[in-house]
């Protein structure tokens, strides 16, 4: 059987035309090409590698990438990589390896530049117990996929705090479904997450939590009525919790006084709002008044300049003589 090696050295025979090669696509190719090991050195142009084991009759288990500096997307899709080496792919923005059977996430360590990366999608492999901070160092990130789909045996093992990706500010895709991971939920706003959790619902249960992780929701004017909101209820539930316990359970000190020290935090940050909202009112009120005083200046000064040059216009005129 034909190997997909063996097709593309046929497609391309010589260097020259090797050489102008910006895009390998399997999902064109209906022959049943055995995929096995694929070197991509003579492509040294190489922008695009898509690998889809669905359009090959057997997946690849090897790709040699090292002279392939130009390479910006690695798709390899349900393929059997077990490892891969791209520390001499220092352009790479989108890495795909989905479903294939990954047991460790160190090849990621050796990535030249891992601020480019923009797309990582590792869902479907079976990587042994590793935390997640070590995706900290992608910061422009917008796309991140580690979680574990249902059909599959493999699964990752993925453990950590959601709040070391806070500084990860473009996501805006995050798929940590199957992954068992629940801490840090108040870091990840304004993001489509797939989860075993209602993150959103969870987010609006947890104002007080959201209010230490991301403050600028609560006075940003398009974010702010609905974290407001809610935690007035969230106030108003665990007032209504604290006077339940008191009549209920009045020997239970311990949760009454820790009633009692989560109702005055959220009062704190309601007031801390309530000051900081007072504060913005009357700085621009000051900068408008600043403004009016100043525009004020500027007329009466233009109003003087004038009247100087009507009176120097009068000082000019030559009376006739009586």
């Amino acid at each position: 059987m034909v190997t997909l090696q063996e097709y593309l050295n046929k497609k391309y025979p010589t260097k020259k035309e090797k050489e102008k090669v910006e895009r390998i696509d399997v999902r064109g190719l209906y022959q049943q090409l055995d995929g096995k090991e694929l070197d991509c050195r003579s492509y040294p142009n190489l922008k695009v590698l898509f690998l889809y084991t669905h359009y090959l009759k057997s997946p690849i288990i090897k790709i040699d990438l090292k002279q392939n500096i130009n390479l910006v997307e690695l798709s390899s899709y349900e393929s059997q990589l077990t490892n891969i080496d791209l520390s001499n792919n220092p352009n790479l923005k989108i890495l795909n390896l989905r479903n294939n059977q990954l047991t460790s996430t160190g090849f990621l360590n050796y990535l030249p530049n891992p601020e480019k990366l923009e797309e990582l999608a590792l869902c479907g492999n079976n990587i042994q117990p590793t935390n997640i901070e070590i995706f900290s160092k992608f910061i422009n990130l917008k796309l991140f996929q580690i979680g574990n789909g249902k059909e599959s045996s493999k699964k990752n093992k993925f453990y950590g705090s959601l709040e070391s990706l806070k500084n990860l500010t473009k996501l805006e895709i995050v798929d940590i479904k199957g992954i068992n991971i629940n801490k840090g939920l108040e870091y990840l706003s304004d993001v489509r997450i797939w989860s075993d959790y209602d993150i959103k619902s969870w987010q609006l249960a947890h104002p007080h939590k959201m209010y230490k992780a991301r403050p600028e929701l609560f006075y940003n004017p398009k974010t702010k009525s609905k974290w407001v909101t809610a935690l007035r209820d969230k106030t108003n539930k665990t007032q209504e919790k604290l006077q339940e316990t008191k009549k209920t359970e009045p020997l239970a000190t311990k949760k009454i006084k820790r009633l009692e020290t989560k109702l005055d935090n959220l009062k704190l940050i309601q007031e801390n709002i309530s000051k900081n909202s007072l504060i913005k009112n009357l700085t621009e009120k000051e900068k408008q008044n600043k403004i009016n005083k100043e525009t004020q200046t500027v007329l009466v000064g233009q109003q003087i300049e004038e009247m100087e040059a009507v009176v120097e216009q009068l000082r000019q005129i030559q009376l006739p003589p009586k």
